[in-house]
């Protein structure tokens, strides 16, 4: 082999070799997968050893040259994908059950909220924040937090006001950029163990509704 199909090679199995020892650890440990699908389903341990198996089965092969490894790869990776489907399907239905169960407690997460520009936002009315997904309830927004979400999201997304997509690694810079400490920390809660959010905003009662009825 020659020297850059060589590095390639063991690099390969390096990697391999680590991502199998992280499952054989977790099961160890009695700790849940934390590997993710793309789309965000979690990994089951079948997934996660046929990922193992095909990538080592792959690295094995490049290294021997050895044709019953990428024998090997074939099947494993049937799995993977049967896997992969699964996982998803099992985690798309849950997210719809949750999603349902919070539409229920909070009847305006079935609708779009209106699409309106920053200094459109009523000052009358209570803004509430959910984890989109799953119609998680994150907390309730002020009109100037709303407002620095939404021409945030216009600049980045061009024009999108009503979903908002934000990256763990984005927060530290918020502030940077006018956010205050209460939204920062609710958006930190928000995203729990996840390394993003994605939050939808809603419209909430009247002011004058809310002091009338606890008043």
């Amino acid at each position: 082999m020659k020297t850059f199909e060589q590095i390639i090679a063991y690099g390969a199995l390096a990697i391999s070799l680590v991502f199998a020892a992280r499952v054989v650890w977790q099961w160890v440990r009695v700790k849940p997968p934390s590997s993710f699908w793309t789309g965000g389903a979690r990994m089951s341990r079948a997934g996660q050893v046929a990922v193992a198996a095909f990538f080592l089965g792959i690295a094995l092969w490049m290294v021997t040259q050895y044709p019953c490894f990428i024998l090997i790869a074939f099947p494993t990776w049937a799995v993977a994908y049967w896997a992969q489907y699964a996982d998803t399907k099992r985690y798309l239905a849950a997210l719809a059950r949750e999603r349902a169960a919070n539409a229920q407690r909070f009847p305006e997460l079935l609708e779009e909220p209106p699409a309106l520009a920053a200094d459109e936002l009523p000052t009358d009315r209570s803004f509430r924040a959910f984890e989109n997904r799953t119609g998680r309830y994150l907390g309730e927004l002020t009109r100037e937090q709303l407002q620095f979400l939404i021409r945030r999201n216009e600049a980045i997304f061009d024009g999108e006001r009503n979903d908002f997509f934000i990256l763990e690694e984005c927060l530290s810079g918020l502030a940077e950029q006018g956010a205050d400490s209460e939204l920062i920390e609710l958006l930190r809660r928000g995203m729990g163990e996840e390394h993003c959010l994605f939050v939808r905003w809603t419209l909430g009662r009247s002011r004058l509704r809310e002091a009338q009825a606890t008043g």
